[in-house]
C-alpha cells in the first residue's frame, strides 16, 4: 500500500527551506498523524518530513543535520565548534514516539546537536504537559489549543511557528518580552535502566548453602538444610522467586532501556500491560484519545475488581545511592520513579517540596542545616534538570485511582541519583507508558544524558 501513499503526495512543495526536522507518527493516540502528514506535504518539502513508521528516524535525522550544518557553513569536521546552532527536531506523536526519536539521536551521537520540540498526538502526552509547566496558565491554555491535533491539521504552519527560535540560548536572553516572542530551550535529564540477571540463580544459591553446611561436618544440620532448601525451591518455583542480597553485585547486563517521563513497577505496570494487550487485540476500538482514556478506565475497573496485586514491600528491595529503603511497614503495591511533573495524562506525583521527610525517606544531598548544624531532612522540589530522580509508592488500586483523581498523594520514598531495584519475582512494569514484563532481575537506574528541550511560546 506504500505506492498508494506516495501517489497522494504533492510533487511540488511550497516551502523548500524549512528550519526544522519534522518526525510524525501517523498512528499515535487518535491516529491524527495521517491527516497531519497530508497537510505537511502540501506546505513543506518532504525532505524535511519523516514518517517514522515508514522509514525510521535515524536516516532522516542524519540528513537534516547535514543540511543544517551546510546551511550555516559548517563542515562535518567542525560542526562541534562553539556557537554552532542546534537543529530544532519537532516530534509529532505520543510519549513513546518522542522517546524513540531521542533514543535514535543518542545512539548515533546526534543528541548534542539537536533541540527537541513536542507536538502532542498521543493519549497521555505527559512530556507536553511537563513543557507547559514552564509557561504561565494563560499561555499554557493557548498552547494546548494551538498545538492540538485539529489545529495541526488545519493550520499547520501557524502551529509550527510556535517553535520559532532565535539563534541564542535561554541564558543569553533574560528579558521576559523576548521570551514571549520566541521559543527557548531548557535542559532535560534522560535516564537509563540497566537490566541484569541476578548473579546467582535459585539452584546455585541452594547448592552453595549445602556445600558450606557439609564443611561443618554436621549430618543433622545438612538434613535440615536439605529439607529447607527443598521447601524453598518448591515455593520459589511457584512464585518465580529469586533470593536477593544487598552485598551481592548484579550479573551481566542483559538490556538497557532509556526513559524520559517515568518508570513504574507493580499495579502501575499491570494496568499498562493489560491496556496494551487490549489495544493489540482490538485496535479498532482505539480511534480517539478520549476513547483511549475511557478504555483505560475500563481496564482499571477490571483490575480493581480482581484485586490481585503483588506486595512490593516483600517482593523487591530498593537501594537509593547505596542506602536500602525500609518499606516493610508501607505495604506497597506500586512504585513509580517520575522524572517530570506529569503522570498518566497530567497528574502531578511529587508535591512534597519543603515537607519534612518521614523516617523511611532517603535523600543523599540535603539542602541546608538547622541551628544545631544537622542536615535538614526536607524533600527537595522536583526538577527534570537537577540530576535527581524521585521515588514514590502506591498502596493499592484505590490509592492509584485517588492519586490520579487528585484526592490523595502517593507515598514519598526517596530522591537520588542512582536507584537500584532488586526484583525477586516476575513483575509487570511500564516505561513512559510502554508495557514491560521482567523476570526476577536487578534494575539499575542512572542518568543517561541531558538534552535540550524546546519550550514553545503561544502565538498572538
Amino acid at each position: 500500500m506504500s505506492f498508494l501513499w506516495r501517489r497522494t503526495e504533492p510533487e511540488v512543495s511550497q516551502v523548500d527551506d524549512f528550519p526544522a526536522a519534522l518526525f510524525v507518527n501517523r498512528k499515535s493516540g487518535g491516529k491524527d498523524g495521517k491527516a497531519l502528514l497530508k497537510s505537511l506535504y502540501k506546505h513543506i518539502n518532504k525532505q524535511f518530513i519523516c514518517d517514522v513508521l515508514h522509514e525510521g528516524p535515524h536516516k532522516r535525522l542524519s540528513q537534516a543535520l547535514r543540511r543544517h550544518w551546510e546551511k550555516h557553513g559548517l563542515a562535518s569536521s567542525n560542526h562541534t565548534a562553539a556557537g554552532a546552532p542546534l537543529l530544532p527536531v519537532i516530534c509529532c506523536g505520543g510519549d513513546g514516539t518522542i522517546r524513540w526519536i531521542m533514543d535514535e539521536a543518542h545512539a548515533h551521537g546526534h543528541s548534542q546537536f539537536c533541540s527537541f520540540g513536542v507536538m502532542p498526538m498521543g493519549t497521555g502526552n505527559d512530556l507536553f504537559n511537563h513543557v507547559l509547566t514552564y509557561v504561565d496558565r494563560q499561555q499554557a491554555n493557548r498552547l494546548a489549543v494551538q498545538l492540538s491535533p485539529g489545529n495541526q491539521i488545519h493550520q499547520t504552519l501557524r502551529a509550527l511557528s510556535t517553535f520559532d527560535m532565535p539563534q541564542c540560548d535561554s541564558e543569553a536572553r533574560t528579558n521576559s518580552s523576548e521570551r514571549a516572542s520566541a521559543a527557548y530551550t531548557v535542559d532535560f535529564d534522560r535516564w537509563q535502566i540497566s537490566v541484569s540477571a541476578h548473579p546467582l540463580s535459585r539452584s546455585a544459591r541452594l547448592r552453595e548453602k549445602l556445600r558450606s553446611s557439609l564443611a561443618q561436618s554436621s549430618a543433622s544440620l545438612v538434613r535440615r538444610l536439605r529439607v529447607a532448601s527443598r521447601r524453598a525451591t518448591q515455593r520459589n518455583e511457584s512464585d518465580g522467586v529469586v533470593p536477593s542480597s544487598p552485598s551481592t553485585p548484579s550479573g551481566p547486563v542483559r538490556s538497557r532501556i532509556a526513559f524520559n517521563n517515568y518508570f513504574g513497577i507493580g499495579i502501575d505496570g499491570d494496568i499498562t500491560c493489560a491496556f496494551d494487550n487490549l489495544r493489540k487485540q482490538r485496535p479498532q476500538w482505539f480511534f480517539h484519545r478520549l476513547i483511549n482514556k475511557a478504555w483505560y478506565g475500563v481496564v482499571w475497573t477490571y483490575k480493581f475488581c480482581r484485586g490481585n496485586a503483588k506486595n512490593l514491600s516483600r517482593d523487591i528491595d530498593i537501594y537509593v545511592d547505596g542506602q536500602k529503603l525500609n518499606t516493610s511497614a508501607l505495604d506497597l503495591r506500586g512504585v513509580i520513579l517520575p522524572n517530570i511533573a506529569s503522570y498518566a495524562g497530567g497528574t502531578r506525583l511529587w508535591t512534597f517540596a519543603g515537607e519534612e521527610m518521614p523516617p523511611h525517606g532517603v535523600l543523599i544531598d540535603p539542602r541546608g542545616v538547622d541551628a544545631d548544624g544537622a542536615a535538614l531532612r526536607r524533600w527537595q522540589s522536583q526538577s527534570s534538570e537537577d540530576g535527581l530522580l524521585e521515588v514514590v509508592g502506591l498502596t493499592g488500586w484505590t490509592h492509584l485511582a485517588s492519586v490520579k483523581g487528585g484526592f490523595m498523594r502517593p507515598v514519598p520514598l526517596a530522591q537520588g541519583r542512582h536507584i537500584r531495584i532488586v526484583s525477586k519475582v516476575r513483575l509487570p512494569m511500564q516505561v513512559d507508558g510502554e508495557p514491560l514484563i521482567q523476570a526476577p532481575c536487578v534494575l539499575d537506574v542512572r542518568p543517561l544524558e541531558t538534552v535540550k528541550l524546546l519550550i514553545p511560546q503561544p502565538l498572538e
